[in-house]
């Protein structure tokens, strides 16, 4: 599965942070949003874009969909076992634009209305 550039990106620093970690190096690394909004790696005590959780789940995913509209990306989320998820979004209405769901193993996501043309880095599509 073909994953964006900055995701990548952003999971493999969340990676080598952890095992740094786990090595006993990197004790006050951070990452915290750069001006553009992107992560960075960064020292200190700020708190970051990514933090510590209670739980497991550590990175949520905004989501859409490039090939098929947002009802359509719904019902095949829905046929592979995504749920859907209250975490305090309110109820649903016409003019929401996401839905929150759970993956089988619990991981919360959104998927987003919107469409975006991922050959345009991201730009919404017209």
């Amino acid at each position: 599965m073909h994953r964006p550039r900055r995701a990548r990106r952003l999971v493999g620093r969340r990676r080598r942070l952890r095992r740094d970690r786990h090595r006993g190096r990197g004790r006050d690394h951070r990452l915290r949003p750069r001006p553009e909004a992107h992560p960075e790696l960064a020292r200190g005590e700020e708190d970051g874009l990514l933090r510590p959780t209670p739980d497991r789940r550590r990175l949520h995913l905004d989501l859409n969909a490039t090939d098929r509209t947002q009802a359509d990306e719904l019902d095949r989320l829905l046929a592979l076992g995504a749920t859907p998820v209250d975490v305090g979004q309110g109820p649903l209405t016409p003019e929401t634009t996401w839905h929150v769901l759970a993956d089988p193993e619990g991981d919360e996501f959104c998927l987003l209305a919107s469409t975006v043309d991922p050959l345009s880095g991201g730009a919404p599509r017209t």
